[in-house]
């Protein structure tokens, strides 16, 4: 039985890998899972910041939107004193 499993070690067609070359293999995953680990973690720091942006715009759009209906009321009020005006004194203006 030791001869057999002795000659399936020769026939191999692969060589086995030497320690040096594995570690050399394993320090290059460990540095390219390094890195992407970085560029993941400045990616998401990067959409917190986005996200924060995009939060701060609909907040000061929201209140454009509420200063602009504040305006519009204050115009119409302008206007339609105006045109009260215009009214009361044509209607004078006429007796």
């Amino acid at each position: 039985m030791q001869k057999i499993s002795e000659r399936k070690l020769e026939c191999r067609k692969c060589p086995v890998p030497k320690p040096e070359k594995v570690e050399t293999r394993l320090e290059l995953a460990c540095t390219k899972f390094g890195k992407q680990l970085e560029t993941n973690r400045a990616l998401v720091d990067e959409m917190k910041h986005l996200t924060m942006e995009r939060a701060l715009v609909i907040k000061t759009y929201k209140r454009l939107e509420m200063e602009l209906a504040t305006l519009s009321i204050e115009l119409a009020g302008i206007v339609c004193r105006h045109e009260h005006k215009a009214h009361y004194n044509t209607r004078w203006a006429s007796v």
